[in-house]
C-alpha cells in the first residue's frame, strides 16, 4: 500500500511545478504528446488518430507514384490531393503546437530548449515531411517529390514510449552492452567486403561475359562497338568500387551474375557463400544473447 501511495504522488518528469495539469498549454502538450497523456484512454485515442493520419498520408503517397494505377483510376487523383492537403495541414498545425507547448517538458524549457527541440531527430522528421509541400506550392515548375511518407518514422517514437517501450529499452541495452563486439564484427565485415571485391576485380575485370552493352532501343544512329569499353559498353567489374556492389549482393545471399563468372570468379562466389554465414552470424548471435540477458534482468527486477 505504501508503494502505491508513493507512485501516486510522483509527477511525470516532464511536468513542471509552474505549469500544472490544468493549464491550457499542459492540455495541448498532452494532446500532441499522447504518451504523456494523464490517462490511458486519452493516450489510446490520440495515438490511434495520429497513427491513422500517418498511414493514410503514406498510403496515398505510395499509390499515387504508380502511373498505371493512376491512369486506370483517374478519380483517385483528386481524392489523393485532398488527402495530401488535409494531412499536411494537420501535420503543420501539430508542428506549430509542439513548438508552443514543448516548454512543458523540462528538457526543452526556454529559448535554448526550443532550439534543442527543433534540431531533435523527430522534430526534423516532422519538419521535413511538410516543407517540400510548401516549396512545391511556391515553385510549381519544379518536380519536387513529396516527402510526407517519412512521417511514418514518428510511429517509432510512439512505440518507444508506449506499450512496446520495454522491448525497445531491452534492445537498446543489448546494443549498448555489446557495442565493442558489434563494432569489431562490423569492422571485420567491411574488411571482408573489400577483400572479396578485390578478388572479384582481379578475376573478372577482363571477363568478356561481364561486359554490359547498352541497349540501342529504337535509336537508328546507335552504333555497336562490341568489346570497346570506351564507347557504349561497360565492364561491371572494371574497378574495386564497381565490384563492391555485386560482392555486397553476394554477402546477402544473392548471386545475379554467377552464370557469367569465370572459373576464378566462381571460386570467389563460393568463398563468399561460406564466409557470409560467419560474418552475419556473429552480430546476430551477440544481439540475441544480449536481448535475452536484458529480458532476464527485467524479469528478475519485477520478481524482486
Amino acid at each position: 500500500r505504501g508503494n502505491v501511495q508513493m507512485q501516486q504522488t510522483v509527477q511525470p518528469a516532464s511536468m513542471s511545478a509552474a505549469h500544472g495539469p490544468s493549464s491550457l498549454r499542459r492540455k495541448l502538450y498532452d494532446l500532441v504528446e499522447p504518451n504523456e497523456a494523464p490517462t490511458e484512454q486519452e493516450r489510446k485515442h490520440v495515438g490511434e488518430v495520429d497513427d491513422f493520419v500517418i498511414f493514410a498520408n503514406t498510403f496515398a503517397f505510395v499509390v499515387s507514384t504508380d502511373e498505371k494505377i493512376m491512369a486506370s483510376y483517374p478519380s483517385l487523383k483528386p481524392v489523393f490531393s485532398v488527402v495530401e492537403v488535409a494531412t499536411v495541414i494537420l501535420f503543420t498545425t501539430e508542428y506549430i503546437l509542439r513548438l508552443f507547448v514543448m516548454g512543458e517538458n523540462d528538457r526543452f524549457r526556454g529559448a535554448a530548449g526550443l532550439v534543442k527541440y527543433i534540431f531533435s531527430p523527430f522534430a526534423i522528421v516532422d519538419l521535413a515531411s511538410i516543407v517540400p509541400f510548401y516549396i512545391d506550392l511556391m515553385t510549381p515548375e519544379d518536380d519536387l517529390p513529396a516527402l510526407q511518407f517519412i512521417r511514418l518514422l514518428r510511429l517509432i517514437r510512439i512505440m518507444m514510449t508506449g506499450e512496446y517501450g520495454g522491448a525497445f529499452r531491452d534492445m537498446s541495452k543489448a546494443v549498448t552492452k555489446n557495442a565493442p563486439i558489434l563494432i569489431t564484427s562490423g569492422f571485420a565485415g567491411v574488411a571482408v567486403w573489400l577483400v572479396v571485391a578485390s578478388l572479384y576485380y582481379v578475376t573478372e575485370r577482363n571477363n568478356p561475359q561481364t561486359i554490359w552493352t547498352f541497349d540501342k532501343g529504337d535509336d537508328p544512329s546507335f552504333e555497336e562497338h562490341p568489346g570497346n569499353l570506351a564507347l557504349n559498353n561497360t565492364q561491371l567489374f572494371a574497378s574495386i568500387p564497381d565490384a563492391m556492389f555485386f560482392s555486397l549482393l553476394n554477402l546477402f545471399g544473392e548471386f545475379p551474375l554467377i552464370s557469367d563468372h569465370s572459373t576464378g570468379g566462381r571460386f570467389v562466389a563460393v568463398f563468399i557463400a561460406i564466409i557470409a554465414v560467419a560474418i552475419f552470424g556473429i552480430p546476430v548471435g551477440v544481439l540475441g544473447d544480449g536481448f535475452g540477458d536484458a529480458i532476464t534482468e527485467r524479469m528478475d527486477a519485477l520478481a524482486a
